[in-house]
């Protein structure tokens, strides 16, 4: 997956399910935005907003160490939306071929 997104206030897929992810990795990029996750486990679309999410990440420059990344082994789908625009976020995704 290319790195990093750009997110915006419309909640995108940072990542799809995908059955053979071993470990990914989202760490927000952004100096100023927060990113908003939720996890998409059935077929029926789960839009985050600022006030209905699973998980957050704080600004990447103003964050404490262990607050501007998540790591999960989650094989679901992951959406998610910026507090404002142009917000960055990179994920790391490890697979087992």
């Amino acid at each position: 997956m290319a790195s990093p997104i750009t997110v915006g206030t419309t909640a995108i897929v940072a990542i799809p399910r995908n059955e053979k992810r071993e470990k990914v990795r989202f760490q927000n990029t952004s100096p100023t935005q927060t990113l908003y996750f939720i996890r998409q486990i059935g077929h029926t679309a789960v839009v985050p907003s600022t006030t209905n999410y699973d998980f957050l990440l704080a600004p990447g420059t103003t964050a404490e160490v262990n607050e501007a990344y998540i790591e999960t082994n989650s094989t679901a789908q992951f959406n998610v939306i910026a507090s404002a625009t142009g917000a960055t976020l990179a994920v790391f995704e490890t697979i087992n071929i």
